[in-house]
Order: structure tokens, then sequence, then C-alpha cells
């Protein structure tokens, strides 16, 4: 067999069904088990149609998808970190769109479109401080408004005898915070954050608070793909095996399970030994070796800890990690259950927020449309961990070349090769979607549930709200 030929025939236990579906059965099995949020179910009637390309590769259907999506919908904006102080402020751009958020004088978030209104400049770019006492000046002719988007100050306003100062201010943009991101929202008549969020997740994450994180690693990029490509690409487990084979240890295999709540998700992996391998599961020795062969956690200080007698190699691995966590992080997780520190534990809020909970992946994605280009998105990632005794502040987000590494993202670590080898399959999803030879896309029931989630709450906001 080469190198290029599929290593299905490798993994038997990936054609077992039962197995595969089975990471809540597994997890009652756990030396230290989790929570019951971790075997709560969502199941959506999702069909099983193919979807048309067109969603991916239309230039018609980017302007639909800001219609109807994003001019409709709450999306994460930033962290609520980065708008400590009034006059503190940051610019979230989506397709053509720019908003600016800062805080006011009273300590209160606003938003407003980030646009003059004499001659249509923009504002501000970026993110900064214009102090508790500032304002927003128009780089133009300086026309500016105060941290509440109230018309402060026009030059020669002698010379605009019809403006009247109450109708010229900002235009508001809603905006809230949960769990220590903010989120925007264009529709002022749009339902609240809170309704948006709906019930389930939010209580997941009241486990993990990520309020009281910090984002350590920070890394963007424009990637050749649609961004729902780009997002799909996080969203099911089915490609590891053949996409990623240097995480594959053999003797173990991963068990998944799909939950879906409205618009909103949930991907819960869990790795176990695999029942069809000849050689039975890996010794400790043999699953350490694997671990430094993929250079992936834990951490290299971490102590080499010593099985106890009767153990499990699932309870070994989790035991190690949460030695090595507890020291990275500077908290003790000596209370965490196994698979908060070993497992794939990932949120999809619609429609482009990617969370991981617990701790063992401390991971963030979000994908946004590149402008009108349907080939192209604006992918970011981020490594946000528990913030520790003495935390050290966000990183910076780094931006690198389309075609550069995600390895050259400061302190991206394990995860940069991992991100390259997705990045790889992107430009050849998005070069293929072109091909007359395809005209439609087919995603599976239950390993694809989540990516028609994705498809199924853009359909439905395009019928509700396109024009």
């Amino acid at each position: 067999m080469t190198s290029t030929e599929p290593k299905l025939t490798r993994f038997p236990a990936l054609e077992d069904r039962e197995l595969v579906l089975s990471a809540k059965d597994q997890l009652r099995k756990d030396a230290v088990p989790p929570s019951a949020i971790f075997y709560e179910e969502g199941r959506e009637d999702l069909g099983a149609e193919p979807l048309s390309k067109e969603c991916y590769v239309s230039r018609d259907y980017v302007r639909k998808e800001f219609d109807a999506v994003w001019s409709k919908v709450w999306q994460m904006a930033c962290r609520e970190t980065q708008l400590r102080q009034p006059g503190d402020f940051v610019t979230y751009q989506i397709s053509d769109q720019s908003v600016l958020i800062t805080r006011d004088r009273e300590g209160e978030l606003k938003a407003f479109h980030n646009v003059c209104l004499h001659r249509g400049t923009r504002l501000m770019e970026g993110r900064g401080t214009v102090g508790g006492g500032g304002a927003f000046s128009c780089p133009y002719h300086a026309w500016t408004w105060g941290l509440d988007g109230a018309l402060q100050n026009v030059p020669c306003a002698w010379d605009f005898p019809k403006l009247e100062p109450s109708k010229y201010g900002l235009r508001p943009v809603q905006v809230d915070t949960w769990d220590g991101w903010v989120f925007i929202n264009f529709d002022l008549d749009a339902a609240s954050l809170t309704d948006y969020l709906g019930d389930v997740v939010p209580r997941h994450f009241a486990e993990w608070p990520m309020r009281n994180r910090r984002i350590a690693a920070y890394g963007a990029k424009i990637i050749p793909a649609n961004w729902k490509a780009a997002l799909e690409a996080f969203m099911e487990v089915y490609h590891v095996f053949r996409t990623h084979p240097q995480t594959n240890t053999p003797g173990l295999t991963p068990t998944t399970n799909y939950d879906q709540w409205g618009y909103h998700a949930r991907m819960l992996q869990t790795v176990v030994p695999d029942p069809h391998y000849p050689a039975g599961p890996p010794t400790i020795e043999e699953y350490l070796e694997s671990m430094e062969i993929m250079g992936a956690p834990p951490n290299d200080d971490a102590p080499v800890l010593e099985a106890r007698e009767g153990e499990s190699l699932r309870a070994f691995m989790a035991r190690s990690r949460r030695v090595a966590l507890s020291k990275e992080y500077r908290t003790d997780l000596s209370a965490t259950s196994d698979a908060e520190v070993l497992d794939v534990i990932e949120y999809f809020l619609f429609p482009n927020f990617i969370p991981w909970g617990a701790y063992g992946n401390p991971l963030v994605y979000r994908a946004r449309p590149n402008g009108d280009d349907p080939d192209s998105c604006v992918f970011e990632t981020m490594l946000v961990v528990p913030a520790g005794g003495d935390p050290e502040p966000d990183v910076e987000m780094t931006v690198i070349a389309s075609d550069a590494s995600w390895t050259e993202v400061p302190n991206m670590g394990f995860y940069g090769p991992i991100l390259d080898q997705d990045d790889s399959n992107l430009k050849r999803v998005q070069a293929g979607l072109h091909s007359t030879g395809v005209e439609q896309v087919s995603f599976s029931e239950a390993q694809e549930g989540n990516i028609r989630v994705l498809h199924k709450g853009v359909t439905d906001h395009i019928e509700r709200y396109a024009h």
C-alpha cells in the first residue's frame, strides 16, 4: 500500500456503527465520569437529501447570505477583555459592513455602524482607545461623535443650516455579551441574545466559564474556500483517520456523538480501546511513545507518571493530562472528569462560532465571508485557556499569509500542523466544487449531521428574509 492510498482497511472499527456512535456509552465506563450535561440528547430532523453546490460558489448566494443571515443573526464580534475601559473600541468586519463597538463613559457597551454620516467615510480602524473623555473623529473632515454615538462637533456648522444634530447620531447596532464574548446584531428588532443562544449552550458552558479565560494564541488568515466549507472541516471527525494520520494510535479508536439543539450543535468524541484490533489496546509505554511522535500534550516538562495497578489506559491518560494541564494552566484540575481533560467537546453556535468546551482542547474557531468572494473566507483560530492565578493578558491576533503555515502563529504548538492539514483539504474542496463533474454535495446522517444544522440555518434564513 502506498502512502497516498486510503487507510480505511487499517481501521475496521470505523465500519462498526454501534461503536463509532457510542461516545456517551463509553463515558459511563470512565474512572471519573463527567456530569449529566454530557449525556443530554439533541436531535433535529435534518433530512438526508444532497445539497446544491451553488451555496459554495455563487456570488449571488453570497449576497443572499448577507441580506438574510449576517444582517439578521447574532454573531460573535470580539472578547469583552478588549473593551475593558470607557473609550476602548474594536471594529468588526462582516462582508462589506463594519461595526464600531465601544464602552461609554458609564461603562456600558455600545455598537454603531462604523461610518461618518457626512460623506460616508469609515470612522475607525482596528482596535484601540480614545479614552473615557474621548470621541470618534472622522479622519476626512473631523465630524465628531461621542462614545454614546451623539454628534458632538461639525466644523463650519454654519455651512449646514438644515442639519439637525439630534438626527445625526451614529446608527446603532444591537450589542450584548455572553460568557466573555461580545456579540452584535444589525437587526434592531431581533430577539435578544439570550433567546438566540437558548438554554443548552449557556448551561453547558457554565461548567467551564470562558469569561475567566485568556487568549494564549490567536491566528488569522485568508483561506481559499467558502466560509461554510471552512467551518465544515471542523464539524465532524469523519475525516480525521485520513487527514490526520499521525493522530491514529494503533489499538485505539474514536467514538463520537453529535447533538443538535435548534441551530446550535455539539460534537462529543472520546478515544477508547479498539475491540477489532488484533493485538489489543496499546500498552501505556506504546501510548506515551505515540504521543511523543505526534508532538502532542502533555507538555514537555510534565512528569511521566507510573501506572497504578489495574488502571486502564484511558484512566492513565486522563490522570497524566490532569497533572500536565494543571501545571500548564496554573489551575487545579484534580476534580475534573476524564472526558474534560481528554476528549473533543466542541460546540457550534450558528452561524459561524465554534468554541470547544472543558480543558483538554481549548480551541475556538470563527469563519467569515471575505467580502463578496464565494471562494475565500477569513478564518481565525484561538487557544482560550484558563487564566490561572496571575493571568497574563490576551495575546494580539497574528495575521499570516494565505499560503503560510499555522505554525507561524506564536504558541499554536501542536495544533499548527493539524490546521495545515485541514487547509490542504480546503483548497482542494473549493477547487473541486467548481468542477462541472459535480452538481451537489452529500452529507452523512449522523457523522455530518452538525453540518446539516449549519445549512438548515442558512437555508431557513434565506427563505424567511431574502428579498
